[in-house]
């Protein structure tokens, strides 16, 4: 905050020690130590601090898009034996595909929501590649 540095600065100016200082304010000792050094070496613009940068961009935006336009593509166009997507089988073909090399889920699922997208589910029967699935599902009792 600064009015705690503010405060910081002016008991220093007083000729308070450190340890003083932190007891009066309610801070770490580190802290005022910190915001003296910054102060002899910035001057009153330590005062004025701004926001913090944030974390640096995980994924170009040649991936983002490379990652939409993915999941906007059916499996069975990419030769997948699946009919639709899942976060999980999308995260896993990123990763094989070497498109990135590690993506949580909920990054799926929050690039797919900035961009407007959700994944379908599918609303049709799904088929098995098992010969007998015919056999096993034919409504016939045992």
């Amino acid at each position: 905050m600064q009015s705690h540095r503010a405060k910081i600065l002016l008991l220093s100016s007083q000729r308070y020690i450190p340890r003083e200082i932190a007891d009066k304010t309610g801070c770490e000792a580190r802290k005022v130590r910190n915001a003296i050094k910054a102060f002899n070496q910035y001057g009153l613009k330590t005062l004025n601090r701004g926001k913090a940068p944030g974390a640096e961009p995980k994924f170009s935006k040649e991936q983002k898009a490379q990652i939409l336009m993915i999941a906007a593509t059916e499996p069975k166009k990419l030769k997948l034996h699946f009919t639709t997507w899942s976060l999980q089988k999308l995260q896993r073909y990123l990763i094989q595909q070497e498109i990135v090399n590690s993506i949580s889920i909920e990054t799926i699922r929050c690039l797919l929501k900035q961009a407007g997208m959700k994944l379908r589910k599918s609303k049709r029967f799904q088929y098995s590649n098992d010969p007998l699935f015919a056999k096993k599902n034919s409504g016939s009792t045992r």
